[in-house]
């Protein structure tokens, strides 16, 4: 059954890059036509803010990763890079901003002359705030020794 699956799904690929192949020498206007309408998208996805994902990039134009990996080599890693910094720095301003959030806790705390424990702190937090247990210890600790 798999060995079926795997036979069919390579006579469509081998049937898709044929009628590519026979399309691109019929219709080389249609193709180019094609081409740029790939190449302005490209462009968008490139200038857009926020970044969007190349899965989402993928979705859009209804294209598949190896057709970018074939075709457009350089844009496709562009895209995913830009989108990678832009999850970076939205990581970075999220950690500064939880960071700030427990500095202000444990100094309330201690001016209220509690002691600044993680039960204490986490029960200040207010709801909806996404920070996960690993990372509120970690700046517990970190607003503690800020804190002095």
């Amino acid at each position: 059954m798999r060995i079926l699956r795997r036979l069919s799904r390579k006579c469509a690929s081998d049937m898709e890059s044929a009628t590519f192949n026979l399309l691109r020498c019929q219709e080389p206007e249609l193709c180019s036509k094609i081409a740029n309408r790939y190449r302005e998208s490209k462009h968008d996805a490139l200038n857009e803010s926020p970044p969007p994902s190349l899965t989402l990039v993928l979705k859009r134009l209804n294209i598949t990763r190896n057709m970018v990996i074939t075709y457009f080599p350089e844009t496709g890693k562009q895209i995913a890079k830009r989108y990678r910094e832009y999850l970076t720095s939205k990581a970075r301003e999220s950690r500064i901003s939880n960071f700030q959030l427990m500095c202000s806790i444990v100094t309330e705390l201690r001016a209220e002359g509690i002691n600044p424990t993680l039960r204490t702190v986490i029960k200040r937090i207010p709801s909806g705030t996404r920070i996960g247990i690993v990372e509120r210890i970690e700046l517990w600790r970190d607003a503690k020794a800020a804190s002095g």
